[in-house]
């Protein structure tokens, strides 16, 4: 069973009852109470055809994806952004466009998200060595401010052209990334 902190100093008193939707007390004793009520239900049946209506992906056809990006802070932040997504399975990081060239080569993901922005080879020339050699695996190319004020506000052109399945910049990556890759594979969004 589940414990959880009670008393005065875990109390919080609510504006309206939509917040109790984000706090983690009430997550928690939500969850706790959704997976005790249905484990015996579903014991010994086979779900994945309940999770694909759903929109969840069964483990065994999660999406393959490769991270890459200079900055390990935002590589970090991706990491754990994407672990809670069960569309995706993440293979590895890469910090570089030509470290994201071997590993593609190497892991054959499904998706790479990619930095444009990277020191020696950047995402986009990786991109069109990648399309090339792997013409199967998706690449949404992911990007701060740097690359829309240097291609002139060209950048989906850019990454189309590079040959990448979509584009995302940095400032939505957090909220965008996970159904963008899941797009690029094919997937619905949940």
């Amino acid at each position: 069973m589940l414990a959880l902190p009670s008393g005065p100093e875990h109390t919080k008193y609510y504006e309206h009852p939509s917040e109790r939707l984000t706090n983690p007390l009430h997550a928690a004793k939500r969850i706790a109470r959704r997976n005790s009520s249905r484990a015996g239900l579903l014991e010994g049946l086979d779900t994945s055809a309940h999770e694909a209506d759903n929109g969840r992906m069964p483990a065994q056809a999660r999406i393959r994806l490769l991270v890459v990006d200079d900055d390990p802070d935002f590589r970090a932040t991706l990491r754990t952004i994407l672990a809670v997504d069960e569309r995706l399975e993440l293979l590895a990081e890469a910090s570089d466009g030509a470290q994201a060239v071997e590993l593609a080569d190497e892991l054959a993901p499904d998706v790479v998200a990619m930095d444009v922005v990277m020191p020696g080879m950047d995402g986009v020339e990786a991109t069109r060595l990648i399309h090339s050699r792997r013409p199967d695996c998706r690449v949404v190319l992911v990007s701060g401010s740097i690359f829309a004020e240097s291609s002139g506000g060209r950048g989906t052109d850019l990454a189309k052209e590079a040959g990448a399945s979509g584009y995302v910049p940095k400032s939505r990556a957090v909220l965008d990334l996970a159904d963008a890759v899941a797009a690029a594979a094919g997937f619905r969004s949940t």
